[in-house]
């Protein structure tokens, strides 16, 4: 599930479902669910349920079908039924005698009837509690428990499933973020296309828009701008359509100034869960408008869990723990971790429970109805500033090393683009960009993965940063021509005036007023007097190690000869 790359087989069973028996106890086991989650409803169902159960007589069992029931679990057996074979051998029990699978289904098909009738009942004396959104889903963290080779097979055991399901289940919509993931399972072509005519036909909806799920408390701004940029150009790319959904579920707090970078990138409606692990203050809303710094709105759903199995149980506290009931509520389901997104049981609960009498109805499809829902609500409450989470504080101390690179790659990066567009060099760097942002995914930047992945990380980025500065320097030398130089380099967007030691003897130093005529953005300081003179108080020669006051233009470059 983690990540294993080891699996023990112990043989296997093969099984045969009469199909009205087996849906009849599908849905059996289902309503009993209900039942078990709801206090007000217990009654009412397990009058169905016995009612129904009343038709279809089980008067024998065989011993394997007792030994499978135990070990396999595909529905969790009685206590009496596991306590069986504390006190006998399946070979002591083979006097029992399988069901006759014919008569089974017959009353399995009466036992449908008289559920259905019973169901039909109650919704005359029983409404509905609300309506809750749902869509499948599979948080795969990117680096965590398990190094990214074994997240690229996450994610495509995961797309496959779900194309998979997509052919059984027709209402089913599937949420993908992570545009890097989708980069990845296009390299392989024919799942690929499969992928694109998904996507099109709005059955996998991709969400997100950025690079990766990344922290946003420890990124730089442009980090988060480029983690937009990338991402939504590759769905425009792709695609021809941006997202308008913001996906961050797992993300360990935000800042204030993060609206204002989702309305910038297009996004119209922020979906987060993680303020629900709070340890003091509990958050007070599932639905609200977050205003940033600069007076940026962004409305924001705070939902209940990104990882449901559409339990009965889940689907209550989704609906009790709402605050807008005006609105619906949004409930996200499938496997995430070891990957595999929804499940057939997942999607037979949604079946049997999306227009339940006592429950909120279930809705699945496109979301977009859900976003106007919450985009026309003008009365929805408003929280100004940081979306602070009061857990995992230590993410933003330790790491050191990983954090340092990242922090290095930001400002190298905006140096070789800066000194680049100076140079007339034309290069896209978005391939040196993608390390960078990969490793600002939640888990790696904060450092929370296991040592492997850690070392996994700096050692990429440490390559990043290598390829990046020979990139700068092949940029500066185009700059400069030939000679030979020590060349002082401001990449700050204002002018500096500084002291700069150089360890050599110089030959020549810069004049007041001197200029270059192809380069109009150098500009060189006046230096008075030779190597030994003082130049404003400051003696020229230190231990053998020249000192010179420079003023250097925004974004600029100052020469001196050796």
């Amino acid at each position: 599930m983690f990540g294993e790359r080891r699996v023990s087989f112990n043989g296997m069973y093969v099984v045969y479902r009469e199909p009205s028996l087996f849906n009849f106890v599908l849905r059996a086991k289902l309503l009993l669910d209900v039942a078990e989650a709801f206090d007000d409803l217990r009654l009412d169902y397990l009058k169905v349920l016995n009612e129904a159960l009343d038709v279809v007589p089980l008067d024998s069992v065989a011993n394997w079908q007792l030994e499978f029931a135990v070990k396999a679990r595909i529905v969790e057996p009685p206590g009496f039924v596991r306590a069986l074979f504390n006190y006998y051998d399946v070979k002591e029990l083979t006097h029992l005698r399988p069901p006759d699978f014919s008569e089974l289904g017959r009353a399995a098909k009466e036992g449908l009837r008289v559920l259905e009738e019973g169901i039909e009942e109650l919704r005359v004396r029983r409404g509905r509690r609300g309506v809750v959104y749902v869509a499948g889903h599979a948080h795969i963290d990117l680096g965590w428990l398990w190094s990214r080779d074994v997240t690229r097979e996450k994610v495509r055991r995961t797309i496959i499933n779900v194309l998979s399901l997509l052919q059984s289940y027709p209402e089913l919509t599937f949420l993908v973020s992570n545009m890097a993931y989708l980069k990845w399972l296009s390299e392989d072509k024919d799942l690929w296309s499969r992928i694109k005519d998904a996507i099109k036909a709005g059955r996998v909806i991709p969400v997100g828009g950025m690079w990766v799920e990344s922290d946003t408390n420890l990124p730089g701004g442009e980090s988060l701008a480029r983690q937009f940029l990338y991402g939504q150009r590759f769905l425009l790319r792709e695609f021809g359509f941006t997202t308008e959904i913001g996906w961050l579920p797992d993300t360990f707090g935000f800042p204030a100034s993060l609206p204002q970078i989702l309305r910038k990138a297009g996004i119209k409606v922020f979906f987060e869960h993680k303020m629900y692990w709070n340890t003091v203050n509990r958050f007070p809303y599932s639905v609200f408008l977050w205003e940033g710094i600069d007076g940026s709105v962004i409305p924001t759903v705070n939902y209940a869990t990104y990882g449901a199995d559409l339990t009965p149980r889940q689907i209550a506290r989704a609906w009790s723990d709402h605050t807008s009931p005006e609105l619906p509520a949004f409930l996200p389901f499938g496997k995430g971790d070891g990957g595999g997104g929804p499940t057939w049981l997942m999607l037979e609960r949604y079946r049997a429970y999306k227009d339940l009498p006592g429950m909120p109805r279930l809705v699945m499809g496109n979301l977009k109805d859900f976003i106007n829902e919450v985009l026309r609500d003008d009365s929805l409450p408003r929280w100004r500033g940081e979306l602070y989470l009061e857990i995992h504080r230590g993410v933003y101390t330790n790491g050191i090393r990983l954090k340092q690179l990242v922090r290095a790659l930001e400002t190298r990066l905006r140096e070789l683009e800066a000194f680049s567009v100076i140079a007339g060099v034309r290069r896209n760097y978005e391939d040196l960009w993608h390390p960078l942002l990969e490793a600002e995914y939640h888990d790696p930047m904060g450092a929370t993965s296991t040592k492997a992945v850690y070392e996994e990380v700096v050692n990429e980025l440490e390559e990043d940063l290598r390829r990046v500065n020979e990139e700068l320097m092949s940029v500066l030398r185009k700059a400069l021509g030939t000679g030979s130089f020590i060349t002082i380099v401001n990449p700050l967007p204002w002018p500096r005036r500084e002291l700069v030691m150089v360890g050599e003897e110089l030959s020549e130093v810069p004049r007041r007023g001197l200029r270059v005529a192809t380069w109009p953005w150098l500009m060189f300081l006046p230096l008075a007097g030779g190597p030994s003179r003082l130049v404003r108080g400051i003696p020229r020669v230190m231990l053998g190690w020249a000192v010179i006051m420079l003023r250097i233009p925004l974004l600029g470059l100052s020469l001196m000869a050796r």
